[in-house]
């Protein structure tokens, strides 16, 4: 696998570096069955930048787009982990099931998952799992306990799940005009009306006791919505991955594959990969 020279250039990609984003699959919400068994929300997959990394000329990179993870019943699966090269982002922590499952902690991982609900003791699982520095994402939160209770939120690439309220999916980074990724998904409500809100960047929204939620966005990395109402048993998807590179105009070669799609801003080439695939600098 080609090294990656790290090197931070304070103009970034104008003065002859590569920026890169790289976003593992978020993980599936939890799942299980009946009103008062909620499944927590799915952590987002590991977000990772650089700023104006040294890409040796005529080397090919190999470029991972790590899939979500796939619906469940019981605890949420885990996402796939996504790289550029060397750099690693990890996937995604699985949301924590309901207590019908008899395992409701969340699962560790790029993201944390969130509790499932109706245990006073299930935890979220802790993020950055890669334990890189900056982190690569936060934890999932915990159940809120009260009578309406919700599962915990799935933690985003910047912040813990339920910062924004109780069962809320972390919030995911704004990168460059690429938009926002890394959401977390919320956890279920086990209670009529509208669920909780996953996290911005592609966070799935819970279910509630009336309403079903739905899974992270595809090419986000964003967690899936947990599972929760007397006729639903399975969490949602987490959303799959991505990988952007930002380069001068000037040094882009043209010399890619896997069909990512290519756009210029200013004097500025972004490469965004949506599935796996390679780019020779």
């Amino acid at each position: 696998m080609p090294a990656i020279q790290m090197m931070v250039l304070g103009a970034s990609a104008s003065a002859g570096g590569a920026d890169l984003l790289v976003v593992a699959g978020g993980s599936s919400g939890g799942g299980g069955s009946g009103q008062f068994n909620q499944g927590g929300g799915g952590g987002a997959g590991g977000t990772r930048t650089t700023v104006g990394t040294i890409l040796e000329a005529g080397t090919a990179y190999t470029i991972t787009v790590g899939a979500g993870g796939a619906s469940s019943t019981a605890v949420g699966n885990d996402g796939s982990s996504s790289s550029f090269g060397a750099l690693l982002a990890s996937s995604g922590g699985g949301g924590g099931a309901a207590k019908s499952t008899g395992a409701s902690n969340g699962r560790d991982g790029g993201s944390g998952g969130g509790s499932g609900g109706d245990s006073s003791s299930s935890l979220g699982g802790s993020g950055n799992s890669g334990s890189y520095s900056p982190v690569e994402g936060y934890d999932g939160g915990i159940k809120d306990g009260s009578g309406t209770a919700y599962a915990g939120g799935g933690g985003g690439a910047i912040e813990n799940g339920n910062t924004n309220g109780y069962g809320r999916g972390g919030d995911g980074l704004a990168w460059e005009s690429q938009g926002t990724y890394g959401g977390g998904g919320a956890g279920a409500w086990n209670s009529s009306g509208s669920g909780a809100l996953g996290g911005a960047g592609g966070g799935g929204k819970g279910d509630s006791y009336n309403a079903s939620g739905y899974g992270g966005t595809v090419n986000s990395g964003g967690g899936g919505g947990g599972c929760g109402g007397s006729s639903k048993t399975t969490g949602h998807a987490g959303g799959s991955g991505v990988v952007i590179l930002k380069i001068a105009t000037s040094a882009y070669t043209g010399t890619v594959t896997g069909s990512p799609t290519v756009t210029t801003a200013g004097s500025f080439t972004f490469v965004k990969y949506t599935s796996s695939g390679t780019y020779t600098a």
